[in-house]
């Protein structure tokens, strides 16, 4: 039996290197606790005593509770929580995979964890499945790395956690990791919900990502209602599907019951004038059942068209924005916040270019809508738009036309394009015969109220795919 000074009893090694895990107890407080220890004459063990000493008062849910810590000649050890018995990795074996919803609320659980560390000047660098443990209240705890333990990565930066949070977002969805495709991009597979695939995306490009852990928490948040919700109604059609299946079988038991027994009677009478028919009788019944049988089955049904996944065509590409100006013709200064249109596609999802706040989703009804003009180089078929905002359940009208003569307010939009609402997120919106130099994204709707009252839109990305005009 092994003591770490007179408190502690170490009872049995859980895992070995350069930081030993040891399950134990403390005898003073009578308790179950894990003891971490290092030696630090490394350059772990020195590096581990160091966070553990700056971290020491880091408190998070995520995080595991650090009781306390003792400095020896040659050796540190850090005294936490028992650690959970139950591993995110081992679940996700069991189960196969998680719903959106369910892998969301997971995922901004550690993503909050993370953030605490980054703020405090530490990263993880890259959290996967077998770093998580469940507490008995179902909450995620991070077992492996900072606090108690060595960065997975070195140098541990916060843009490895943030791509991490979304390889195991997909894994914790799907089952797998993303995987690349022949362009050596991330592929995000289909299944993934349309309002998070983007996010995924974003957290995952090597291009553009997150800037930081928040934002990439804010946008898990603005989906998690629309998630809840598909997670709701798949819930629905299962028991829909299983009660159909029910309705279905009794018939066909009946029909099965019936022939068995016409079947018996036939065999008792087989050695009467009227066994014969009666057999005969029962094999056209039977024919007639199985020829309906292989009509049912034979009858093709149209293909259903894939909605999961809207993308820009093959030949499309990411056009240049000259300029976004914000368009208020109702307003009295017919300006709507210029100072922040440059927030929009800043990389930032946190903040961006905002609306006023106004005391209804209908702008207090002092105006139509406000909106913001998009214009690009040149006149292009534009294939695909995509736009980044916090709201929840806005809606917004789109306009193109193919010049922009004369001052805004003698501009003649005409029609509009499309007509969307209740929208949150991302949105992305696909065209096949629409061309323009310059677009009007017209917010009709402001969506719901803010935490805070009133009601506002802010939007913080806003991406047009296309192809030039060719004469």
């Amino acid at each position: 039996m092994v003591f770490l000074s007179k408190r502690y009893r170490m009872d049995k090694k859980i895992d070995g290197g350069a930081v030993e895990s040891w399950s134990g107890r403390d005898l003073t407080l009578d308790r179950p606790v894990t003891i971490r220890i290092t030696d630090t004459e490394t350059e772990i063990g020195q590096r581990v005593r160091m966070q553990a000493q700056a971290l020491s008062r880091l408190e998070h849910p995520c995080l595991l509770h650090i009781y306390d810590s003792i400095s020896t000649s040659n050796q540190f050890a850090i005294i936490t929580e028992s650690l959970p018995s139950r591993n995110l990795a081992k679940d996700l074996q069991e189960r196969g995979r998680f719903s959106a919803y369910e892998a969301v609320q997971l995922v901004i659980q550690i993503a909050e964890g993370l953030a605490s560390l980054h703020q405090a000047g530490f990263a993880h660098g890259g959290v996967e499945a077998h770093h998580i443990a469940l507490r008995e209240d179902k909450t995620p705890v991070i077992i492996v790395g900072p606090p108690t333990g060595d960065a997975v990565k070195i140098p541990a930066r916060p843009s490895n956690d943030i791509s991490s949070l979304g390889k195991l977002c997909h894994l914790l969805v799907v089952g797998t990791a993303p995987t690349i495709d022949v362009h050596g991009r991330t592929a995000i597979h289909p299944t993934i919900p349309s309002s998070l695939q983007p996010i995924l995306e974003k957290a995952l490009s090597d291009h553009a990502p997150w800037s930081n852990s928040s934002a990439l928490i804010l946008a898990f948040q603005s989906v998690l209602h629309e998630l809840k919700e598909l997670e709701f109604q798949a819930g629905i059609a299962k028991a829909s599907y299983l009660e159909s299946e029910k309705t279905w079988f009794a018939p066909i038991f009946a029909i099965v019951s019936a022939a068995v027994l016409i079947i018996g009677i036939g065999l008792l009478l087989a050695k009467t004038d009227l066994a014969p028919s009666l057999v005969e009788n029962v094999k056209q019944v039977v024919s007639r059942n199985k020829s309906s049988d292989q009509q049912a089955n034979n009858t093709v049904l149209p293909p259903l068209e894939d909605l999961s996944r809207q993308e820009p065509l093959p030949e499309s590409a990411r056009l240049p924005i000259i300029d976004i100006i914000d368009f208020d013709p109702e307003g009295d200064d017919r300006l709507e916040h210029p100072d922040k249109i440059k927030r929009i596609n800043d990389g930032d999802a946190s903040r961006g270019w905002n609306t006023a706040r106004y005391n209804s989703r209908e702008f207090g009804g002092l105006k139509n809508g406000v909106g913001l003009i998009i214009k690009l180089s040149k006149n292009h078929h534009v294939d695909l738009i995509e736009v980044g905002a916090t709201a929840i359940n806005w809606g917004f009208e789109l306009y193109a036309v193919n010049e922009s003569p004369g001052s805004l307010l003698e501009w003649s939009w005409g029609s509009p394009i499309t007509s969307l609402a209740e929208l949150k997120g991302v949105t992305k919106v696909n065209f096949t015969d629409l061309t323009g130099s310059t677009l009007l994204l017209w917010i009709t709707d402001l969506g719901n109220s803010l935490p805070v009252g009133g009601h506002r839109v802010s939007i913080n990305e806003i991406s047009v795919y296309g192809r030039p005009v060719t004469n």
